[in-house]
C-alpha cells in the first residue's frame, strides 16, 4: 500500500480532486472527493470527479476499466474530438498519465479505493450559458 500511495503521491490526484478555498489550497475533509472547480472561459465551468470509495457518488469504475480508461488516449487508434463554445471539456491529462504502466495505474485504483468515501455528488460541467 505504500507504493499504491506513493504513486497516487508522484500523481498529484489530491490536487485536482479535492475542493479548494479562496486561497487555492484544498479544504480539509474534501482530499479526493472532487469538485475543484476549473471555469473554462467560452465553454463552462468542469468540476473533478470524486475518486474515493462512495458507493453512489465515488469512483465509478473497477480496476480493469480504470486502466483501460487511462489505456485508450495512448491507442494509435485515438483522435481527440472538437469542441465548440459551451461543450464539455476535460481537463484531466489523460494521454500523459495514460502513458504509465499498467501495474502502476493499478497501483494507483488501489489506493484510492481504499480511501474512506466522501458522499460528494458532483456534476461535471456546468456550460457557461448556465451560469
Amino acid at each position: 500500500m505504500a507504493y499504491d500511495a506513493y504513486l497516487t503521491s508522484a500523481a498529484a490526484c489530491i490536487e485536482c480532486h479535492s475542493k479548494k478555498d479562496d486561497k487555492g489550497n484544498n479544504i480539509p475533509g474534501t482530499e479526493f472527493g472532487g469538485g475543484a472547480a476549473f471555469p473554462l472561459p467560452g465553454y463552462g465551468t468542469v468540476y473533478s470527479a470524486n475518486l474515493t470509495s462512495h458507493p453512489k457518488n465515488g469512483l465509478k469504475y473497477n480496476e480493469e476499466s480504470f486502466v483501460a480508461r487511462f489505456k485508450s488516449y495512448v491507442d494509435s487508434s485515438y483522435v481527440p474530438h472538437d469542441v465548440g463554445p459551451g461543450e464539455f471539456q476535460t481537463l484531466m491529462p489523460w494521454m500523459m498519465y495514460g502513458g504509465m504502466k499498467e501495474e502502476d495505474l493499478g497501483a494507483i485504483y488501489n489506493y484510492l479505493s481504499s480511501l474512506d468515501p466522501i458522499d460528494n455528488s458532483v456534476v461535471k460541467f456546468t456550460p457557461e450559458n448556465d451560469m
